[in-house]
């Protein structure tokens, strides 16, 4: 079988373009990467076998599932998926982000709020020209699946399936596993010849196996892959046209290597008031104080803010719902079995979520690599 391009995906130990042959991904200089059964494949460099990201226990990954099905964060993916998909037609259109759309402001002040519920779709904007999208953290692919979907419903997206060459009853099984997840449209159809519109590759990375064996399974048109955000991202330089990063660590000198001149960055962050009709009773770890100056100022040297979403709602939680999103985040590392027992007994309740998306450009002033 002749090897294809996987691009923009490169090795982890001598960082050359990677292509496939069959499920096995190869460098010229000789690296085998071999899919799992799932679908995603393991780059986590050599050496960095034992990574210090403690990744998410299976317990974690399923309990996410559930939570995020139920919809309480859906605002949040709305508005990453109203950035992102205006970016990717702007950028076909030949031109860089703007705020004079949407009612975005021009820079990170005076921020535009919504409250009471999600943002509205995208407006419609001439086909995209091969974007590629990444979201780093993506635990079992919510928002990355999310997005994939909403451009697989517009012609937009180049599904994993592509890439491996499926055809056939290949490809019409990938589309029942899309719809099957909760989305529309056949990830196999939007990258071909011929196709609605030109393709736009979505792709996952995270530290976790546990997260990333869901995420293939449901996502079938992004590419997930095992790495580690804190020490290199198997992508090649100036490669990304967006980057999403929801509650995921950071790692600004990687995110600048990655993104193209020009790219966007969103970044979701917690704000004061985020569930805090749950931190009143309960002890989940906090909100660093100030985060969304820390978050600018980290990112700042290559990239500039160039607008915010400020998100607010209330959404009805359960008491089964609280104990899977005390069991989703960090707080599961520091609660006993007894107190997550115990929150699962809780009486319904009104929590707001508190977020807000921030949105960066890199700096266009070199000359975009690809």
């Amino acid at each position: 079988m002749t090897d294809r391009p996987v691009a923009p995906l490169i090795c982890p130990v001598c960082a050359e373009p990677l292509s496939a042959a069959g499920r096995t991904l190869r460098c010229p200089r000789g690296q085998a990467f071999d899919e799992a059964r799932e679908g995603y494949v393991d780059l986590l460099p050599a050496g960095h076998g034992r990574s210090k990201i403690r990744g998410d226990a299976p317990e974690m990954v399923r309990a996410r599932r559930r939570f995020l099905e139920r919809g309480h964060y859906d605002g949040i993916a709305a508005a990453l998926e109203a950035r992102a998909g205006l970016h990717v037609v702007e950028r076909a259109a030949g031109r860089e982000a703007t705020e004079t759309t949407r009612g975005a402001p021009a820079a990170m002040v005076g921020p535009t709020e919504r409250k009471g519920g999600p943002p509205g779709p995208a407006e419609a904007a001439p086909e995209p020209a091969g974007a590629v999208i990444l979201e780093v953290g993506c635990g079992e692919g919510y928002y990355i699946g999310r997005l994939s979907r909403s451009l697989a419903r517009k012609g937009r997206t180049l599904g994993a399936e592509d890439e491996r060459g499926a055809a056939g009853a290949a490809e019409d099984n990938a589309a029942g596993r899309a719809d099957a997840a909760g989305g529309a449209g056949s990830p196999g159809t939007a990258g071909r010849p011929g196709g609605p519109g030109a393709p736009v590759r979505c792709f996952g990375l995270d530290v976790s196996k546990h997260a990333l064996r869901l995420a293939a399974r449901a996502h079938p048109a992004v590419r997930f892959f095992v790495n580690d955000v804190r020490y290199r991202i198997c992508l090649a330089d100036a490669s990304v046209d967006v980057l999403l990063d929801v509650f995921a660590p950071r790692n600004p000198e990687e995110f600048a290597r990655v993104v193209r001149p020009g790219g966007m960055l969103l970044v979701a962050i917690p704000n004061e008031g985020h569930l805090a009709e749950l931190r009143a009773e309960l002890p989940l770890l906090g909100i660093e104080p100030d985060k969304r100056e820390r978050v600018a100022a980290q990112l700042g040297g290559a990239f500039r803010p160039i607008g915010e979403d400020v998100l607010e709602y209330p959404t009805e939680m359960t008491g089964d719902d609280i104990a899977d999103l005390l069991r989703m985040t960090p707080n599961y590392w520091h609660l006993g079995e007894a107190e997550l027992e115990r929150a699962a007994e809780l009486p319904p309740r009104t929590v707001t979520v508190a977020v807000t998306v921030l949105a960066f450009l890199k700096d266009a002033k070199e000359t975009s690599a690809g």
